[in-house]
């Protein structure tokens, strides 16, 4: 029997498969691993379906069409356990505040760093939840779409947790990048979408200035998500656990900056340590 396609292109066998895999209880290397690059299947991506239904934090049900209104969808993949999410939530929310050629949304995905207080969501009530939480405690203002469980949206963008893309009209893809810290990245793209200056699809792959920037916000995130998540960052990569702990020491500096100065001073111990060595 043929099997039934959903909205997003998935069968539903496809999806039970891929669910239990999705909707991860424990962070470890391989899925940090997986969160610095695109997908070959993302960087393919031709079209997504306009007409598709997503459900709103609200409740209400609506379709991508209606959500864009006419002007380029920009999606900004979130969690309340993502640091990446946290970090640049500041002057990204400044940035689409000051244009309105584009329609903004935030897809709320699934939990980066599950922890006690904010396990990955077993029901779509709890998502729901989270997804209140997350709105309420950082004064989002844009639509936030609180994708399914299986997180049909998100596989179709790929399952970064914190990546943001920006469609045209007709759902073909202009603009993806890695991480929505990369404001420099973002901001020409914004430009040159308006001018109509992009002439083919764009990908941002940058990585070392928008991690800096969020590590400073990590140990604020994750000993919010619970000790769990902080446990499992350190087990599953510990120079950015170590990292971490570093930027979270360095209360007295603005969090955007305690990612580069902890990197600086580990640097610092690492050629400290050396030197001794050497020298004797």
């Amino acid at each position: 029997m043929r099997c039934l396609q959903n909205v997003h292109g998935m069968t539903e066998s496809t999806a039970k498969k891929t669910d239990s895999n999705y909707r991860f209880e424990h962070f470890d290397l391989k899925i940090m691993l997986s969160d610095m690059r695109f997908s070959k299947t993302a960087m393919a991506m031709t079209r997504i379906d306009m007409q598709q239904q997503v459900q709103l934090l609200g409740g209400q049900s609506v379709s991508l069409k209606d959500l864009s209104a006419g002007k380029p969808l920009v999606f900004i993949t979130a969690s309340i356990t993502c640091p990446m999410t946290i970090s640049s939530l500041s002057e990204l929310t400044a940035l689409v505040d000051s244009t309105e050629d584009f329609s903004v949304v935030f897809v709320y995905v699934r939990e980066a760093h599950p922890g006690d207080q904010f396990p990955q969501a077993q029901d779509i009530e709890t998502k729901f939840q989270y997804a209140k939480a997350f709105k309420q405690q950082y004064l989002i203002k844009q639509p936030i779409i609180v994708d399914d469980l299986s997180g049909s949206l998100h596989q179709t963008l790929d399952t970064l947790p914190n990546s943001l893309h920006i469609l045209d009209t007709d759902g073909s893809p202009l603009f993806q990048s890695l991480w929505s810290g990369d404001l420099p990245g973002i901001k020409q793209a914004f430009e040159q979408i308006k001018k109509g200056d992009l002439k083919q699809k764009t990908i941002s792959q940058k990585m070392l200035m928008p991690f800096l920037y969020g590590a400073g916000y990590m140990h604020g995130v994750l000993n919010q998500a619970g000790k769990k998540s902080y446990r499992e960052l350190m087990w599953g990569a510990p120079p950015v656990w170590l990292l971490s702990k570093t930027a979270g020491m360095l209360r007295f500096i603005k969090p955007s900056y305690r990612g580069m100065v902890a990197m600086l001073l580990m640097l610092f111990a690492v050629f400290v340590v050396i030197g001794i060595l050497f020298l004797r």
